[in-house]
This record gives structure tokens, sequence and C-alpha cells, in this order.
């Protein structure tokens, strides 16, 4: 089965191969802001829109909404953010709402959707507003202020690249189900993906400690799955950290009692678990981004 638990998405979805998305919306965003600048007929572009409101549309196709505190990383003045939303309302691109703690949240309107379809081809909508879910409004807003992070940085740094959010990881993982199946009896589809130096990096945002079994079939799943060369644990206290990682330290005790040190394939298991999950507190993050200090488990390993 899969496990997403901190996001809303439909996986009644077919299939769609996504790991050029990012790369791919990133150019077509590019083409809206040409057709914008003059550089396109208005017949080939519809939508008039400037670059900050692209920048904005993009973190809700990405996420499927944003809210005001995720404006603030590259809008920081106040009536600037309240006049760009207001333009997008007034074109008729989003559509506001109210959460019951009065704070808003925009997603795509009708006209939204044709937008958000005419630069990215692999568009895949699934969400309504009826299926908002509060409790988990944190969640989602710390995770896409993550990824802005990580887009902005992507943008000056050439070392990374093809950031891809959790509402396409999920229509990725969906269409590699069959095949995964084979080797997993547990598919986790992480909070976020991204890659450094050609290497995916998995990200994992923890609020709150979640059940033993839950961290089990992760730590054994990352274990295993081999193409990604880190997991990102991001969290925002200490507590939910060092939870966390007795539990990991558990697991990794288990393996080595289960596994066979002699056997070349079993002692790369381990060696890996101690290097893949890496610990990263979410302010350390949002300031330094992949240059942060962060602690690996292996770290906490003496003695094992």
């Amino acid at each position: 089965f899969f496990q997403a638990e901190d996001g809303i998405r439909d996986y009644k979805v077919t299939g769609v191969q996504t790991c050029a998305l990012p790369i791919f919306y990133l150019n077509l965003f590019c083409l809206v802001k040409k057709a914008y600048n003059g550089g396109m007929s208005k017949a080939v572009s519809p939508f008039k829109v400037s670059q900050k409101e692209v920048e904005i549309l993009q973190l809700i196709d990405l996420n499927n909404f944003v809210t005001s505190d995720n404006l603030k990383i590259n809008i920081p003045d106040r009536q600037n953010r309240y006049r760009l939303m207001k333009r997008l309302e007034n074109k008729c691109l989003v559509e506001r709402f109210l959460t019951s703690s009065d704070k808003p949240i925009w997603y795509f309107s009708e006209l939204g959707h044709q937008y958000a379809k005419f630069v990215n081809p692999m568009y895949k909508n699934g969400f309504s507003i009826d299926e908002f879910e509060e409790n988990k409004l944190v969640h989602s807003s710390l995770l896409t202020d993550i990824g802005t992070k990580i887009l902005n940085d992507i943008s000056s740094d050439e070392n990374l690249s093809d950031y891809v959010s959790e509402k396409y990881l999920a229509l990725k993982y969906k269409s590699q189900e069959k095949e995964l199946k084979k080797d997993h009896f547990f598919i986790r589809v992480p909070d976020a993906e991204f890659q450094y130096k050609k290497h995916h990096v998995a990200v994992e945002l923890e609020l709150s400690v979640k059940s033993k079994k839950r961290y089990y079939n992760i730590f054994h799943f990352y274990r295993d799955y081999s193409l990604y060369k880190r997991v990102y644990w991001i969290y925002r206290d200490e507590v939910t950290k060092n939870r966390i990682l007795r539990v990991f330290k558990d697991l990794y005790t288990e393996n080595l009692g289960r596994l066979d040190t002699n056997c070349d394939d079993h002692k790369e298991k381990l060696l890996r678990n101690g290097s893949l999950h890496c610990f990263v507190a979410y302010e350390e993050f949002m300031s330094k981004g992949i240059q942060s200090e962060k602690s690996q488990l292996k770290d906490y390993l003496d003695g094992i």
C-alpha cells in the first residue's frame, strides 16, 4: 500500500512519468514569461501574468494551494502580497478561502486550471476545496516553504536540480507501483524530492513522532530502495528528532542482529542505513538549504 498521509491527492489518476517534471515545468514558465514580455503572440499565450504572479501560480500547481505565510519568502512586503493576490483574484486565476482561524489560502479557479494546463501539459489537479483538511495545514504550509527554498536555491546552485513536490511524487510512484511492488511490500511516498550533484535526495518533514510501525516500514523501504542517496528528516524541535533517532537506533540494532555482516550485500545495507538518514532543523534548512549543518544516524551509533 501507499503511505503519504501528510498531503492531499487523488490516487485514481492514471500513471504519469514525472521524473522530469520540475525542469519541464520551469522551462514552460520561462515560456510564459517570454509571452508576457511580448516574445510570443497573444494567440499563443492568452494569459497575461507578471513574473511574480508566475511564481505564485507555480507554487499553487506544485502544492494545490498557498497561504499568505508561504508568500513571505519571495514577497516580504505585506502590501505587495495583498496587491499580487488581489490581481490574481481579479484575473479569475485563483480563489480565496478563509480557514476557521481566518487565515486565507488561495487555490486555482476553473480558469486557473486552464492556465496550469497551458503552461504544463502534465498538470494534474485532483484538489477540491471540499477536500481541504485544515488539521494538515501547518505541515502543508511548511512543506511549501521548504519547496520554495529549494527552488530558489536551484536558480543559484548548479549542483541542485529537479525539485518534485509531494503531489507529483504521488503520481510518479503510482505509475511505478507494479514495478516497485516486485521488491517492496511497502512503498513510501516522500514529502518531496530533489537532486544534488545528480543524486536523489528525499525530504521528510516531521512535526511530531508517529508510530514505531510507521518508522519500521519507512526505515526498511529507504534501506532497500537504492534510488535515494540521502533522506533529509527536517524537524522543528529536538524532542521530535531525538525520539525518531531512538527508534532508528533500535531498528539499526535489529538489522545488525538479522543481517549477515559477512555478506557484502547485507554489509552494504547496514553502512547505507548509517549514512542515509540526515537530520536537519527546519530553521537551519530555511536559512542555509543544502549547506545546513546536519547530523547523520551513524553519528549516534557509538557502541553498537
